[in-house]
């Protein structure tokens, strides 16, 4: 069992990997985890995800629910925005294999992406309204940094709640636009253009922040240095728990080393090889950095299971299948029961995660 240590409390950091409708695996992973909490604290309105946490960073749709529990919003809200809209989102997924369907995908989309931006534009107006990110800050206190790339000039980009008051730049985008901006995946989603509030006569162009921070957890790492030196406690520990989407394995035998656009599935391939190995990479990255700093800097990377070779057929970026669905759901119910029975064991690094569920606002607590 988990019991709190007399030291003081870290600052406390969740970080969330990108995946396209893979995302409703990682919100149901953790409404799973906190309904065992809740159920465990006898709390009937659930806990509230966001205050156990003084930093969220998300990527693309691990940037949709970032925003989603910085704001306080519960998991079944994203849950549903995949379940119940994801076929009106991803009207077109891309086909499996090399046939001649994925030849029919391609040159209808030639010169449109495969997804509805206008979709998501509008579930994300509905879910955030006009929210901005200094509202949030405002209202919740909760630090919030999601990854994007400026589309012209190839360049990256954060968006950041106004947590340090030197940088307020971003204060004025809303969260709706900020979603758009992290998940506009090249192929798949259009360019998101975002109003420029510096120049009301300018619109500024965002692509994926999976492009270069598909695991946000150095930009997380970062963050929570930063912060900490704001607030003249540079030697206050850091968790950070980074979850993942449930990606299958992408590895296969090269029977074919001189790869045309063909076998390269005309570059959607190459998008999703480079989205998991910097996700890993950046994970490798942040563990060892962390062994170098001056303070105690914990990173506890939540256990996510291989699915089946039949599961993962279904887990493509932009499959809004109910088999997917189901697959993903099934997926997230088994991951986290793995988590709490390692912290029932008394898992040294899970158990840091048990402590932060058990000190979470009730939601009647939060909104009374």
């Amino acid at each position: 069992m988990c019991s709190p240590e007399d030291k003081a409390i870290p600052f406390r950091v969740l970080t969330i990997d990108g995946g396209g409708i893979r995302g409703l695996y990682t919100a149901a992973l953790l409404k799973d985890i906190m309904d065992h909490y809740a159920q465990l604290r006898g709390v009937k309105s659930g806990l509230d995800i966001g205050t156990g946490f003084d930093l969220i960073a998300g990527t693309s749709t691990g940037g949709i629910l970032a925003c989603a529990l910085a704001k306080g919003l519960h998991p079944d809200k994203v849950v549903s925005l995949y379940s119940e809209h994801g076929p009106s989102i991803f009207p077109s997924p891309q086909p499996s294999g090399k046939g001649s369907a994925l030849i029919r995908w391609a040159w209808k989309h030639r010169r449109s992406s495969s997804a509805n931006g206008l979709a998501l534009k509008k579930r994300l107006e509905d879910v955030f309204g006009t929210t901005t990110l200094a509202d949030l800050y405002r209202e919740r206190r909760i630090a919030l940094c999601v990854p994007a790339v400026h589309a012209e000039t190839s360049c990256s980009k954060v968006f950041k709640t106004p947590h340090d008051p030197d940088f307020t730049i971003d204060s004025c985008f809303k969260l709706s636009d900020v979603c758009l901006a992290t998940s506009a995946a090249p192929i798949v989603f259009p360019v998101a253009k975002i109003q420029d509030h510096r120049n009301a006569y300018r619109q500024c162009c965002f692509l994926d922040g999976g492009l270069w921070a598909n695991n946000p957890v150095l930009v997380g790492l970062i963050e929570a240095l930063h912060i900490n030196k704001l607030n003249g406690e540079e030697d206050r520990p850091i968790d950070i728990f980074s979850v993942g989407t449930c990606s299958p394995a992408t590895g296969h035998a090269i029977t074919n080393p001189d790869r045309g656009v063909f076998d390269w599935n005309f570059g959607v391939g190459p998008l999703g090889l480079s989205i998991d190995a910097q996700a890993t990479g950046h994970g490798y990255m942040a563990v060892h950095i962390a062994r170098y700093l001056k303070c105690e800097a914990n990173i506890v990377r939540l256990p996510c299971s291989s699915p089946s070779s039949g599961e993962a057929q279904h887990l493509a970026l932009d499959n809004p299948s109910q088999e997917a669905v189901q697959v993903l759901l099934d997926r997230a119910r088994h991951d986290s029961q793995t988590v709490l029975s390692k912290i029932k064991n008394g898992d040294a690094d899970l158990c840091r995660l048990a402590l932060v569920f058990e000190m979470m606002k009730p939601y009647e607590e939060v909104y009374q």
